[in-house]
């Protein structure tokens, strides 16, 4: 089996440096994730896209990922 990381917002933001150096493999970053980091920091985005091993997966359209209410964003 292979390890796949959801890395959140945080992590992305703050952590970063660690994510290009070590050797991830599978790297799944939520598009909602994606879009507060595009909020925060434009510039990194394209710095995780460039990355090998990333996929975003498009949580905002996933019928199993739908809540019926808002959750609080850290």
């Amino acid at each position: 089996t292979q390890l796949i990381i959801l890395p959140d917002t945080n992590i992305l933001l703050h952590h970063w440096d660690l994510c290009q150096q070590a050797p991830l493999g599978n790297l799944v970053i939520l598009s909602t994730v994606l879009g507060e980091v595009r909020n925060r920091q434009p510039p990194l985005v394209a710095k995780i896209r460039a990355l090998r091993g990333v996929h975003v997966f498009a949580n905002e359209y996933h019928r199993a990922c739908h809540q019926d209410q808002a959750a609080p964003v850290d």
